[in-house]
């Protein structure tokens, strides 16, 4: 976990010192996706403050939580978008969703990550707490499918003097084991200069074709392409006009790309549906 998140921060960093590795949207930039023509579904307003979203491939479902609910939200895209929800805790802080075989598992912001499986008509749930929670909060999740490792990163902290922070848990899924990560600075190489101060990741998730890590950070208007281990290949920076306020991403079994905006002002919650290119399958 050290080493993944090492090579992210180093990678992420270095791209910016010898070319900033920023590229705008662009449909014909030969990348897996077009990131400026999604198919765009809106979603009600009980899902304005959608934080965290997961596939699930039986019905082509989607799975949520919201920053400002305590419950679990399973919508249906068809003609109309139907909703079902569950009630899973008091908590008004979850942020991200994984489903891992038939468990699922829910990031609490500040400290634990909520694992439960439907059983019928109960819900047995179980919280994994972090030894050592970050102040700053916690917003995105993934599973490294090839090592079975919940990996939560940290939203980030503000850097002095050039140095930032990175830091998170690992969580084994088949034995429950939670590992503190990388706490230790790492210096940024004229990252400054730039004019971006600090990375914080909203989002995460694994592609299942291309086996690529995509990173996406909303308050950076940024979506990072990045090898298993971290390794950072490219950086797109986004237009607020599509992506008014990402907070989620997930991918289908054949790669299309999902990603999720937050309600902004009058502008209601929605989902962005990227199909992968001809050429990627």
């Amino acid at each position: 976990m050290i080493r993944f998140l090492l090579n992210i921060m180093i990678g992420f960093l270095l791209i910016h010192k010898i070319s900033c590795g920023y590229e705008k949207e662009n449909s014909d930039d030969g990348s897996t996706y077009d990131l400026i023509n999604p198919l765009i579904v809106k979603l009600p307003g009980e899902l304005d403050k959608i934080s965290g979203i997961c596939f699930y491939p039986k019905d082509t479902a989607i799975f949520a939580v919201c920053n400002e609910s305590g419950r679990l939200f399973k919508i249906r895209i068809s003609d109309k978008v139907i909703i079902s929800t569950w009630k899973l805790s008091e908590s008004r802080n979850f942020q991200d969703v994984v489903l891992k075989d038939s468990n699922f598992y829910v990031l609490s912001k500040r400290d634990f990550v909520l694992k439960f499986t439907f059983q019928k008509n109960n819900l047995p749930r179980q919280e994994l707490r972090f030894p050592s929670p970050d102040t700053n909060g916690y917003k995105s999740m993934f599973l490294d499918d090839k090592s079975r490792v919940l990996k939560v990163l940290c939203y980030d902290k503000s850097h002095e003097n050039k140095h930032l922070k990175l830091s998170g848990f690992s969580i084994d899924t088949h034995s429950e084991k939670i590992s503190d990560s990388l706490f230790s600075p790492v210096k940024t190489y004229g990252l400054a200069d730039s004019g971006l101060s600090t990375f914080r990741p909203s989002a995460a998730a694994i592609n299942p074709l291309t086996k690529e890590l995509f990173i996406l950070s909303s308050a950076n208007k940024m979506l990072v392409v990045a090898d298993r281990d971290g390794g950072v290949k490219k950086c797109f920076l986004f237009s607020p006009t599509v992506y008014s306020k990402p907070g989620g991403i997930c991918f289908t079994p054949w790669g299309d790309m999902i990603i999720s905006n937050e309600s902004v002002s009058i502008d209601p919650a929605d989902l962005l549906i990227f199909k992968i290119r001809n050429s990627q399958q």
